[in-house]
C-alpha cells in the first residue's frame, strides 16, 4: 500500500516538504517597507502608547465593588425583614435575598478572577511598553504624540 508521503513526494517534493513543516517553521511572509503615511501612524501610535495606561491600569477594583455589594446586601437583609409588615412581603423578601446573595457571591468569585487576569494584563502590557522603549520613544500620557520627521 502506497503511503500518502509517497504520494506527495511523487506529486513534487516542494509540496510534501511544505506540508512536512511544524507552522513556526514556515517561510516568513515578505516584508514590504513601510509607506510614509504607515511611518508616521507607527510613530503616532507607539509614541501615544501610554495613552492606553487609564484603560489598562484601572483606577477602581471589582473586588471593592464586589465588598460593598455584600454590604448592600447584608444592609438590605436587616432592612427588608425587620420592615416587613406580611408574612407573604416577609417571605418574598427572604426568597429575594437568597437569589441576590447567589448574583453576589457569582460576582465576588468573577471579580476576583477579572482582578488576577486584569494583573497579568498590566505586566503584558509593561513588557510590551518596555520592548517598544528599545525602538521608538513613548511620550508621557499628557504629551502630543511623537514627530516621525524628528
Amino acid at each position: 500500500m502506497i503511503q500518502l508521503k509517497e504520494i506527495l513526494e511523487n506529486m513534487g517534493g516542494n509540496l510534501a516538504q511544505t506540508l512536512q513543516q511544524k507552522p513556526e517553521q514556515q517561510p516568513p511572509q515578505q516584508m514590504r517597507h513601510l509607506t510614509p503615511e504607515e511611518k508616521k501612524k507607527l510613530m503616532e501610535m507607539v509614541g501615544g502608547y501610554n495613552n492606553y495606561n487609564k484603560t489598562v491600569f484601572r483606577e477602581g477594583r471589582l473586588t471593592d465593588v464586589a465588598r460593598d455589594l455584600k454590604e448592600i446586601l447584608r444592609l438590605t437583609e436587616s432592612y427588608l425583614v425587620t420592615e416587613s409588615n406580611d408574612f407573604v412581603e416577609a417571605n418574598t423578601a427572604k426568597r429575594h435575598i437568597q437569589e441576590i446573595r447567589k448574583y453576589c457571591d457569582s460576582f465576588a468569585k468573577i471579580a476576583e478572577e477579572v482582578e488576577v487576569k486584569n494583573r497579568q494584563l498590566e505586566a503584558l502590557y509593561k513588557d510590551v511598553g518596555a520592548r517598544l522603549e528599545n525602538y521608538f520613544e513613548i511620550k508621557d500620557a499628557e504629551k502630543t504624540p511623537v514627530d516621525p520627521e524628528k
